[in-house]
C-alpha cells in the first residue's frame, strides 16, 4: 500500500530530524511546494507573490515550505548568513497574510546549518521530506511534491495547472515547461544547447529525453518514497533524482504552465545555468558548441539493438 511505503520511508529515511518545521499549523494539504533559499532576500518574496496568483481553492490546500539554508559561516560567508537572517525575519512577517499555508525550515542559524558537504540537494531533501510527512498526514499519497527555486518566477495559474495535472491518479512524476529570460547572449546559447540535447535524446529514443531543471520538476508522494527520496548532492541532484524516478514510473510533461529560472551568474555549483553564465562572460567559447548530431544517431542504433537482444518489444523496454 502507498501509505505503508511512505510511512516506512518517514521512519527510516527522513532527513529532517535536526530541522523542525516552523509555524505550520495542522492543516490538510493536497500539494506541497518546496523552495530552498540561500541568500535570496528579497527575491524569494517575488516568487511567493507569484504563487499567490492562483485560485484560492487551490491555494488553501497547497503548503509552501521554504528551506532557508547555508553551511557554516566559514564556508557560506558572512554576507550569505546575514541575508538568510533577513529572509527568516521577513517570512515571519509575511506568513500571517499569505494566501496559502506557509512554513519554513531554519537551516541557517548557528547550530542549524547544513553539513559542510551539504548543498542544494540537502536543502531540497529536508523540505521534501517534510512535504512528504504533510501529504502522508493528509492521506494524500498521490499528492505532488513540487520543486521550485527562490530565484525562479512562475506564470499566473502555475499551481492551478499542477493541481489539475496531478489529480489524475496515474501520475508518477513530471517535468514542467521552462524558459529562461533571454536577455543575454550567454543564456541564449545555454538554452539552445539544453533544447538541442533534449531533442537529440528524443530522436535517439532515450527513456531519459527530458530536461533536468531543479525548479521544474515534481513527483507524487508515493513516487518520492519509492526512490528513497531526494539525494544530498551539492549539484546535479535534480539529474539523479529524475533518473531514479524514470526508472520506477513515467515522467510526464506539464505544458499548461511555464517556470522561468533565473539566468544570473553564479559560482555556487560546478555546472548548470549559473556556472555556464559565468564561463561565457569569462570568454569561454565552448558554450557555443553542441554534441555532434551523429552521437544521437549512434545512440538510437544502440537503443534499437538492445530490445531484440533482451527478447522484448522496443517501446515496452524503452518505457520501463
Amino acid at each position: 500500500m502507498p501509505q505503508d511505503a511512505i510511512d516506512a520511508y518517514l521512519r527510516k529515511c527522513a532527513g529532517f530530524g535536526r530541522w523542525p518545521l516552523m509555524r505550520f499549523h495542522a492543516h490538510p494539504v493536497a500539494n506541497v511546494v518546496v523552495i530552498p533559499a540561500l541568500a535570496e532576500y528579497p527575491g524569494l518574496f517575488d516568487t511567493l507573490h507569484d504563487l499567490e496568483r492562483n485560485a484560492q481553492e487551490v491555494l488553501s490546500r497547497t503548503a509552501v515550505i521554504c528551506v532557508v539554508n547555508n553551511r557554516t559561516q566559514a564556508l557560506a560567508g558572512l554576507e550569505a548568513v546575514d541575508n538568510n537572517s533577513e529572509t527568516l525575519r521577513a517570512l515571519s512577517h509575511y506568513a500571517p497574510s499569505a494566501s496559502f499555508p506557509l512554513a519554513w525550515v531554519d537551516a541557517s542559524r548557528p547550530g542549524n546549518e547544513l553539513p559542510d558537504k551539504g548543498g542544494v540537494g540537502s536543502a531540497r531533501k529536508i523540505g521534501l521530506d517534510w512535504g512528504l510527512a504533510l501529504l502522508h498526514a493528509s492521506g494524500q499519497p498521490d499528492g505532488p511534491l513540487i520543486c521550485l527555486d527562490a530565484d525562479t518566477r512562475v506564470d499566473p495559474g502555475y499551481l492551478d495547472a499542477l493541481d489539475a495535472f496531478f489529480r489524475n491518479q496515474r501520475r508518477w512524476a513530471a517535468v514542467i515547461e521552462f524558459a529562461h529570460p533571454l536577455d543575454d547572449p550567454a543564456i541564449v546559447s545555454y538554452e539552445l544547447f539544453l533544447r538541442y540535447h533534449e531533442l537529440g535524446l528524443a530522436y535517439a529514443r532515450s527513456p531519459y529525453a527530458f530536461q533536468t531543471v531543479g525548479s521544474a520538476m515534481a513527483c507524487t508522494a508515493r513516487a518520492y518514497a519509492a526512490v528513497s527520496g531526494m539525494n544530498s548532492r551539492q549539484a546535479g541532484e535534480d539529474f539523479y533524482f529524475l533518473q531514479q524516478l524514470a526508472k520506477t514510473g513515467p515522467v510526464d510533461r506539464v505544458i499548461e504552465t511555464t517556470v522561468h529560472p533565473s539566468a544570473r551568474v553564479s559560482g555556487r555549483v560546478p555546472f548548470g545555468t549559473g556556472r555556464s553564465m559565468q564561463r561565457f562572460q569569462a570568454g569561454d567559447t565552448d558554450l557555443d558548441r553542441a554534441y555532434d548530431p551523429r552521437s544521437y544517431a549512434l545512440l538510437r542504433s544502440w537503443f534499437e539493438s538492445v530490445p531484440p537482444l533482451l527478447g522484448g518489444p522496443a517501446d515496452a523496454l524503452l518505457a520501463a
